[in-house]
């Protein structure tokens, strides 16, 4: 430390500085007025945020690096990824919204955004993978900013949770995967979250334009709308003002006037919006909505605790617990009739999870459709460390002391980053994994119907991303989202067919495990030995029989007793099979091989008769026949 008298004048100022911040200091904590927060200049929070934003380009980079070492290229994590660029390669190349060239235009693309977004980067990039990298690494990037300034907002200009928000949001895994996913998630996240800001700034123009484009990203900026709709009346109706005061003007909701300028705007794109799908489907939504509702509309017993799981997974543990308490403070802020602007991020990610509950309720892909919430659950989580270190503060007087109490925050934040991080990394290896095993189905399947069916050929598929984009095929969709004459046979095997027939399809693309196609002999599959296979068989509406889940699973469950040696079993349990499926031949055959095992000759030989009367080119009769000493027919 320098003493006045023993140096220069410089010294002396030194001095008078530490002396006045000190003198400072006691004034402040003797009344009580600190805050947890340490000024920054604007050169500096540059410096810092950017250097947060570059971290996440990194992390994002070094997972697509990762994944191409691996495999020998580049790849996707979802099939879903090429609906987006057919539709973006059609309207680049033929000018119409259409699946196949300008031919079949329909409302398919959940993101309309997106599609015209890629449409354009067509016009610069050719290679279809980068472009969509490059979209979605730019919104992650984008979706970090705002998040930063949102906090900036909450947080009353404070930088260190404003940070730390980001930065928790630039290493969360599940963000990167999303962002090289090839999907309009992050997209939507970050307009969500610009929205946002616009929101709190109280700025007319951009709000009403980012809102009714949030419509245009995803239809769950529905959930937004009603979400604002409830903060301002909330603040309007609910909120406590003090008696003779002026009500704050920087409490969103409390003068609601300057939103009603931002309506012109908005009401101008959502009617847009609606246009264009009744134009393209005769529907107000895309097809992929209605569709993905009646695929799964089924279940939901298990998704609040799979939300929970991924809610509190490993390095979220800490967060979450972090946003409960912010939660119970904003609970109480409710109760006391106060104004917060937390109400906001915490109904978005309350009736986000409700909704898909209700509609939705299938927590897949790396949770792909609640992703938008973990921005605004970080700043939950943000909220929730101010709050236990305010707590703290009246146990410990040291965090009282600005620098003290920003310390704590910093490293803690810190703390939580190096487990961000270190889960980043993790997940790398499950990205990449994700990425070969659709390259090694959907994507080989494409190139295979490229180089060996008929260019006239229409190819039914459940997956009709990859397949559509790489085989230049007509293609026609068994869950309905490019082809919503299909959405009301969902569930249906003879209405499938009766769509297949009029559709005019002459091949079908399935996995085994989503659709089992028996009594004709596929053209083409990949490795039978994966986790999932997928087959090319030619369509047969006399031949053609697609199996019930129930009696494909039991039919695999008996072909694991055969090969453990428990014939009696598996017969038992082909039996099963064969009331629920009576006409597949391959339950035929099962009954038959169980029969030859157990030495029942007789019915072994009637059910080989059976299986080739059903199909005549059964790969594995002759083998059977052998075993009884008679000839294939």
């Amino acid at each position: 430390m320098y003493y006045p008298g023993n140096g220069d004048a410089k010294q002396s100022i030194a001095f008078a500085e530490i002396l006045f911040q000190y003198v400072a200091l006691r004034w402040c904590v003797s009344r009580r007025k600190i805050v947890l927060n340490i000024e920054f200049s604007h050169r500096i929070r540059y410096i810092i945020l950017a250097s947060i934003l570059a971290a996440g380009l990194v992390l994002s980079l070094h997972m697509l690096w990762t994944a191409y070492k691996t495999n020998g290229g580049f790849g996707f994590p979802l099939d879903d990824a090429w609906i987006h660029l057919q539709f973006a390669k059609n309207l680049h190349d033929y000018g119409a919204f259409s699946y196949y060239k300008n031919e079949m235009t329909t409302a398919g693309s959940t993101s309309p955004l997106y599609t015209f977004l890629l449409a354009l980067g067509f016009f610069l990039i050719s290679h279809e993978l980068i472009l969509s990298y490059i979209l979605g690494i730019v919104s992650l990037l984008a979706a970090g900013m705002a998040l930063y300034l949102i906090a900036l907002q909450i947080f009353d200009d404070n930088s260190f949770l404003a940070f730390g928000a980001a930065l928790l949001l630039m290493l969360e895994s599940r963000m990167h995967w999303m962002a090289l996913a090839g999907m309009e998630t992050t997209l939507f996240t970050a307009l969500l979250l610009v929205v946002l800001y616009f929101f709190y700034e109280k700025k007319p123009l951009p709000f009403g334009i980012c809102s009714g484009l949030l419509l245009w990203a995803r239809p769950d900026a529905v959930i937004l709308y009603g979400v604002i709709a409830i903060s301002l009346m909330y603040e309007v109706k609910w909120v406590k003002h003090p008696v003779g005061k002026k009500q704050k003007t920087s409490d969103p909701g409390v003068q609601t006037s300057w939103i009603k300028k931002s309506y012109p705007y908005f009401l101008s794109l959502i009617t847009a919006y609606a246009v264009l799908n009744l134009y393209l489907s005769g529907s107000l939504l895309p097809n992929t909505y209605a569709a993905k509702l009646k695929y799964y509309a089924d279940g939901g017993e298990n998704f609040p605790a799979e939300v929970l799981a991924f809610l509190t997974d490993g390095h979220f543990l800490i967060p979450s617990m972090l946003a409960a308490v912010s939660l119970i403070g904003i609970g109480w802020k409710i109760f006391k009739r106060q104004s917060t602007l937390l109400l906001i991020p915490a109904l978005w990610s309350l009736f986000l999870f409700l909704a898909y509950w209700k509609n939705l309720p299938k927590l897949y892909q790396n949770g792909r459709y609640l992703i938008p919430l973990l921005p605004t659950f970080l700043l939950l989580s943000m909220d929730g460390l101010q709050i236990i270190l305010g707590l703290a503060k009246k146990q410990f007087s040291v965090l009282k002391v600005p620098r003290t109490a920003a310390f704590v925050q910093g490293m803690f934040i810190l703390l939580l980053a190096g487990s961000f991080c270190w889960k980043a990394v993790e997940q790398e290896k499950t990205y990449a994994m994700y990425c070969k095993h659709i390259s090694d189905r959907q994507v080989k399947t494409a190139r295979w119907i490229a180089d060996n069916i008929s260019e006239h050929a229409i190819i039914a598929t459940h997956d009709i991303g990859a397949i559509a984009y790489y085989s230049g095929r007509r293609v026609v969709d068994m869950v309905g989202l490019v082809s919503p004459a299909m959405i009301d046979n969902i569930g249906s095997f003879n209405g499938l067919m009766k769509f297949l027939i009029h559709s005019q399809a002459t091949h079908v693309a399935t996995l085994k495990n989503w659709f089992e196609i028996v009594n004709v002999n596929p053209l083409f599959t990949t490795e039978p030995g994966q986790v999932e296979v997928m087959g090319v068989f030619p369509f047969d509406p006399l031949r053609t029989h697609f199996t019930p889940q129930d009696a494909m699973r039991l039919n695999d469950l008996g072909e694991r007793y055969l090969a453990s040696g428990s014939f009696t079993t598996a017969a038992q349990i082909f039996r099963q099979s064969f009331q629920l499926d009576p006409q597949s031949a391959r339950t035929e055959y099962l009954l038959a091989k169980s029969a030859l095992l157990l030495g029942d000759t007789a019915a072994a030989r009637r059910l080989f008769d059976i299986v080739l009367q059903i199909q005549h080119d059964y790969p594995g009769i002759p083998g059977g026949f052998a075993h009884l000493g008679k000839e294939n027919p």
